[in-house]
């Protein structure tokens, strides 16, 4: 065994917690289970049945009991411009049917027991750990494979090899504690200049719904090649020597965990509220860039509920400091999403566009046509308005209005709903591959336009 992995071995070894002394692939007895959950793809075509479908759904999310999720949506929202997916408990899924049968409303019905498919999806991870890739010692050391999703403390041990590896390109920091106590971590990578001269840097985050388990795996990948590639890939190399890469692989990891081992589709942190028995905030309706002005939820037990104030969550406080910290040197800022297949823009709570819309837009098709080229995976660039829906004190908007980082994105990664959330294994290296591509686009628009000789 060389130093390297020697040290990289001690180092893991000693980040113990209760975590790491139980099985990845061993949910609660007492999980929640989606037995007979239904997702229906709808196509609307008149004000009427948006109005209908929205005025049942809204009646049955009062009538719903700590944050129990029994309608929501899947894919987009309740719209007549384009077809949309529902997640239905059984209990609501009768009184949909009868809705859509009586109104005319056209759907289709993609999973008829979503619990077969997490089942399916666990069986399989078991037998996926293995991969015949070359990763890297950072990655052999630490049990880090783009083969199946990974617990927390695998991904944190990964954190925490990288810079014993890669002592030359990558640092560490410890942002802040989560509300159940564990750290969030940023991983520095970059070339320091002989210089020293600030270099442009990107941000690239994930993690920050819990449910969204392919996005910590594509920006943990995309940051596994940079490491590993930097003295055989010559545009590795430009990108890691002249740009500073500040990468967050997991924003909110209390949520992350609770959906590994309690509820799989949860999506907010684990925070508990005071006054109501819902426990937790849509992290990514908590900054404080016009917060609460739209769509972000009033109620605790609404999945979009925004908090009882801004920066109410420690994660997004420490996130949020950090960001400002780097103000002046962040050229981009991009978080990483699942799903739908959509590369967006600022803003969220308005229709309306930014002074420099149309460059930014622009570099965002030339990301998603190289990343295209590689699968013939497609996404849709446009604001979120324009492609999705309206929403408020979301971190890209925060990165927009309030630090003024040229360009800003939120990316929603695959798939266009089949899948959704539960987005097989075995998509995490196509899915890494193809995005790395589009990041690779921007990189070099910063490096074009930023970076001093």
């Amino acid at each position: 065994m060389n130093f390297h992995r020697l040290a990289v071995f001690c180092v893991c070894w000693a980040v113990s917690s209760s975590e790491m002394q139980r099985p990845e692939d061993d949910p609660d007895k007492d999980a929640l289970r989606y037995d007979g959950f239904v997702v229906l793809e709808m196509t609307l075509t008149s004000d009427l049945q948006v109005k209908l479908l929205t005025d049942l759904k809204e009646e049955v999310r009062r009538k719903e009991e700590h944050g129990t999720t029994t309608i929501e949506e899947w894919t987009g929202s309740i719209n007549k411009e384009r077809p949309f997916s529902l997640l239905l408990a059984p209990k609501v899924a009768p009184d949909v049917l009868m809705l859509c049968h009586k109104e005319g409303i056209q759907y289709e019905i993609v999973w008829n027991d979503l619990q077969s498919v997490i089942d399916l999806q666990n069986a399989e991870a078991v037998s996926s750990s293995k991969t015949d890739r070359d990763d890297g010692i950072a990655a052999q050391t630490s049990g880090m494979t783009w083969a199946r999703y990974h617990r927390y403390s695998t991904i944190e041990r990964y954190i925490l090899a990288l810079p014993v590896v890669h002592p030359d390109l990558v640092t560490i920091e410890r942002l802040g504690l989560t509300y159940e106590g564990r750290q969030v971590w940023v991983v520095k990578l970059g070339k320091p200049r002989s210089d020293g001269i600030k270099k442009p840097a990107i941000w690239l985050d994930a993690g920050i719904h819990a449910r969204e388990w392919i996005s910590s795996a594509t920006v943990t990948f995309m940051l596994n090649e940079l490491v590993t590639k930097y003295t055989s890939d010559p545009i590795i190399r430009r990108l890691v020597d002249q740009v500073d890469f500040y990468v967050v692989p997991m924003v909110n990891p209390d949520g992350f965990e609770f959906t590994h081992q309690k509820e799989r589709l949860f999506r907010k942190t684990r925070r508990v509220n005071p006054f109501n028995a819902c426990i937790g905030v849509d992290a990514n309706r908590n900054y404080d860039f016009q917060w609460q002005t739209e769509r972000a939820e009033l109620r605790p037990c609404e999945i979009t509920f925004g908090g009882d104030f801004p920066y109410s969550e420690p994660e997004n406080r420490a996130l949020f400091e950090k960001v400002l910290d780097l103000k002046g040197d962040l050229k981009s800022f991009i978080t990483f999403h699942s799903h739908s297949q959509l590369w967006m823009l600022p803003y969220g709570y308005t229709f309306d566009l930014t002074p420099d819309d149309a460059v930014v837009r622009d570099l965002a098709v030339n990301a998603t046509n190289a990343l295209r080229a590689l699968y013939g995976t497609v996404f849709r660039v446009g604001t979120s308005p324009e492609i999705l829906y309206t929403s408020s004190g979301t971190s890209r908007d925060f990165a927009k209005g309030r630090t003024q980082i040229k360009y800003v994105y939120t990316v929603e990664l695959r798939d266009t709903g089949e899948f959704g959330f539960l987005l097989p294994a075995e998509q995490i290296l196509p899915s890494g591959l193809e995005t790395f591509e589009g990041v690779k686009v921007i990189a070099l628009r910063i490096i074009e336009e930023f970076a001093r000789n």
